[in-house]
């Protein structure tokens, strides 16, 4: 779905890791010094070393995480290193120096003015749920947008990791912006015409109030609603179909997830598979199973998620919502999975799915699976990101609710 700029590395012999502790050292391609203050991460968490003058780095997992191990330094090629278990890295990293280029200036008439494309920029990258709109975007000013009248779909670019101030949930985050579009029915930016979104990001975190209980609070509850937690209970022994936050379905049966799942251990992660006998193999848009995930009420007086469902007046059920799907930077072809501490994220358009009874409203996602297996790690990541599709609530979250993926409540 997308391509990041082409890397070399030159491989010596493999990285040592001990005590889960990955060190190595960055070079540069051509001269064959070390590169002082490169910063080295595991993307999506807030996991990262700076290279000191010797160019060596180290970075310590508390357990293992599925994500990409990130390099980056504005003098230098973006490197993004995709190796789930970090086993087979080379201990010397070469980095090649990066050519600075004046951008291409074109006018576009396409009757929107930078105001009006920032909005919808900042909407549908951000979000529009309570912490979105507390995201401040600190240089505003290197992003690039604009607006195709051919294809009725809005772009943008940054030659700079977007620094997002979260006010809601207390994070620095920087956002390498690989790609992002949204397609309209028409040449408007009006969001009730979205026919498709996507972007895609590599992240990192800083904690900016590690000690404040407000927003500890603030965190677990987002996290309580992410898929996530869902993978999490579902492999590591809480059920989601049993306990107060998720409700499993198919269609308007509830059902016990053991019918349609089978968990086996791998080394520290699991592994998820649907049953032979669960695959529907008939499904129009090719997915294996397509199943609901119903959440637990949330009081009207909250407002986090009834905010979400009534952005734009009228029937709710009515209203736009966005599927999800974390892709992996590293890859030309995207493999990702929402997550609510997604570092990157595809977003295709879908219809909100809000179920109601007489009793109290539950808050729904549809979930739809394009492959029988899945590794989850213990924060609730998983890998094969693009081939696990959400809708419905999940399908609203966006930047602004995004959590490092090293995040535990």
């Amino acid at each position: 779905m997308r391509k990041i700029v082409i890397i070399t590395i030159i491989a010596l012999s493999c990285i040592k890791i001990s005590a889960q502790t990955i060190t190595g050292v960055v070079y540069d391609k051509d001269t064959k010094e070390p590169i002082h203050g490169v910063y080295v991460y595991f993307d999506g968490t807030s996991i990262g070393d700076a290279t000191d003058i010797s160019g060596r780095f180290s970075l310590t997992l508390k357990q293992m995480i599925n994500t990409n191990l990130v390099f980056r330094h504005l003098a230098y090629r973006m490197l993004v290193i995709e190796d789930g278990l970090f086993i087979h890295l080379p201990d010397t990293i070469y980095l090649e120096e990066q050519f600075s280029t004046l951008s291409e200036v074109t006018v576009r008439a396409d009757g929107f003015n930078r105001r009006q494309r920032l909005r919808a920029f900042r909407e549908q990258f951000l979000g529009m749920t309570r912490a979105g709109k507390a995201c401040r975007i600190v240089n505003e000013d290197d992003i690039e947008v604009w607006f195709n009248v051919a294809t009725k779909t809005l772009r943008a670019s940054s030659d700079h990791p977007i620094e997002v101030i979260n006010e809601y949930l207390g994070y620095r985050v920087l956002f390498t912006l690989n790609d992002f579009r949204v397609e309209y029915s028409d040449v408007t930016l009006d969001p009730d015409r979205i026919q498709k979104a996507y972007f895609a990001v590599s992240s990192s975190f800083t904690d900016l109030k590690p000690n404040d209980a407000v927003i500890k609070k603030r965190r677990d509850d987002v996290y309580e609603e992410s898929p996530n937690f869902f993978f999490k209970g579902l492999a590591y022994g809480s059920n989601p179909s049993n306990n107060t936050v998720f409700k499993l379905y198919k269609g308007a049966y509830q059902v016990d997830p053991r019918s349609y799942f089978t968990i086996k251990d791998s080394l520290s992660l699991k592994i998820i598979r649907i049953s032979d006998a669960m695959i529907e193999r008939r499904n129009p848009d090719r997915s294996l199973l397509a199943l609901s995930i119903v959440h637990r009420d949330k009081p009207e007086e909250e407002g986090y998620y009834r905010e979400m469902y009534y952005l734009r007046q009228g029937d709710p059920s009515n209203q736009n919502s966005t599927n999800i799907s974390q892709a992996n930077n590293s890859r030309t072809n995207t493999s990702g999975v929402y997550a609510n501490n997604f570092a990157s994220s595809v977003l295709e358009l879908n219809r909100i799915t809000l179920q109601n009874d007489n009793r109290m409203n539950y808050y729904r996602s549809d979930i739809r699976f394009f492959t029988n297996t899945l590794l989850v790690d213990q924060y609730g990541n998983i890998d094969k990101f693009d081939q696990v599709i959400f809708s419905g609530m999940m399908g609203w979250l966006r930047a602004g609710d995004m959590l490092p993926k090293d995040y535990e409540p």
